[in-house]
């Protein structure tokens, strides 16, 4: 594991709590938070429930019990969730980390996932790091 991932981690952790009170996060309703559209900017996602279904030109952080990412995002993924799920296309880099953790999709960087449970059925273009208590991987992983 490089240990550029495992500081990008820690940093983005601490900025989603630092920033929940900024604009820089999306707008939360009755606990859900669902961001659809275009974005040509990092986008910051937090609440109980999050959903993203969006085309993302820079970085999406998502924080929340539940998360769910179809979108396709130009620059790096970082996601904490009681259970993630992350689909769609990430040029970039993808870390998540949770209680369940499933990936799908297409990842054009490397992966690092954390989980109790960890199930990959995404197409990784880079090296991955997957660890948990119970990982199973489904889809390719070309990298080391």
């Amino acid at each position: 594991m490089k240990m550029t991932r495992v500081k990008h981690f820690s940093l983005v952790l601490g900025m989603v709590t630092a920033m929940s009170g900024t604009g820089l996060l999306a707008e939360e309703r009755d606990g859900h938070a669902v961001e659809t559209g275009r974005y040509a900017e990092d986008v910051f996602v937090r609440g109980g429930d999050v959903t993203v279904r969006a085309e993302v030109d820079g970085n999406l952080t998502a924080a929340g019990g539940d998360v769910s990412l179809r979108s396709q995002v130009t620059g790096d993924v970082v996601v904490m969730g009681g259970h993630v799920d992350i689909g769609g296309e990430t040029l970039g880099e993808v870390l998540a980390a949770g209680g369940r953790v499933t990936g799908q999709g297409r990842i054009q960087g490397g992966a690092t996932i954390l989980g109790g449970r960890v199930q990959v059925e995404a197409e990784v273009a880079g090296g991955a790091l997957l660890t948990g208590g119970r990982v199973i991987v489904g889809g390719s992983i070309a990298g080391n």
